[in-house]
């Protein structure tokens, strides 16, 4: 939805007023689904803001960021396949095409790019990782930062080039969901997630509503159904009657024909035998 798109290019202490207005402004064209969706998307945090700006302005850099990172977990995967001999070099590659992003950011952060360095290195190595991170990053419309891939990937947050490590068990890896960086609550203190609970919660009771409204729609609908059948069933009796009738009057009116036929022919006797009896008397 271009409009939902157009609201990351904003700033992030003007995201929720302006995503608060344009879902007020769908619900007046009827869109009242694009408005729930509206309503449930997150102001971004200061790091996922940064890199949408530089997709925004600067999309090249984002698209070699990204290549590179994929060259360097493939680099990766070979090393720990038992073939390191590329791992430098695209570490190298990587290094550099990240630090120019990140150098891109700051003309965007300004004196917090220190400390969402971290973040906006690990973001973008994430998404090298992963095809529907990436495909938000390059359309600028990331919502928050992502921690440092913890395996598959030939580098840390410093760019030291590391062996690969395992992957974590399934339920740390689910507790280990992205979550805004305490740093960046500390360095951008309007990103607190306040907003973002109440937004949550509005966006449930507009949900809420909009389920309400299609059980109404839809109960409305099963009344008109059922009226259209008993009124269908109304005509179908109507037409069987006069069916009824047709036959009725057809039936009478063969029988009125017969008759008149009956007493054409008896009168045609009747005429031939006066005839026959006039005859007679002449020649008497």
């Amino acid at each position: 939805m271009e409009e939902a798109d157009a609201l990351y290019a904003l700033a992030p202490e003007t995201f929720v007023a302006a995503r608060n207005a344009l879902a007020k402004q769908l619900r007046k064209e009827s869109r009242k689904l694009d408005a729930t969706t509206v309503l449930a998307l997150r102001r971004p945090s200061a790091a996922a803001w940064a890199l949408n700006q530089v997709a925004r302005t600067e999309p090249a850099l984002v698209t070699r960021a990204i290549e590179a990172g994929v060259e360097l977990r493939a680099a990766s995967e070979g090393a720990g396949a038992g073939d390191p001999s590329g791992l430098r070099a695209a570490t190298k590659t990587e290094r550099q095409a990240a630090n120019e992003v990140v150098q891109a950011a700051a003309a965007h952060l300004g004196g917090r790019v220190d400390a969402q360095r971290s973040a906006l290195l690990a973001t973008l190595r994430v998404a090298a990782l992963d095809g529907d991170v990436a495909g938000q990053l390059e359309r600028g419309v990331l919502s928050t930062d992502h921690e440092q891939p913890g395996f598959g990937f030939g580098l840390e947050v410093d760019g030291s080039p590391v062996a690969p490590r395992p992957a974590r068990a399934p339920k740390e890896a689910a507790q280990k969901k992205p979550t805004l960086s305490q740093a960046a609550l500390r360095v951008v203190p309007d990103l607190a997630p306040d907003d973002d609970d109440a937004a949550g919660a509005e966006a449930e009771a507009e949900q809420a509503k909009v389920a309400e409204e299609q059980a109404v729609a839809a109960k409305a609908e099963r009344a008109a159904e059922r009226l259209r059948l008993k009124e269908r069933a109304g005509r179908q009796r109507t037409a069987d009657r006069l069916a009824r009738e047709a036959a009725r009057l057809v039936h009478a009116a063969e029988a009125t024909e017969a008759e008149a036929q009956q007493a054409r022919a008896e009168a045609d006797e009747a005429v031939r035998a006066a005839g026959a009896a006039a005859e007679a008397v002449g020649r008497a």
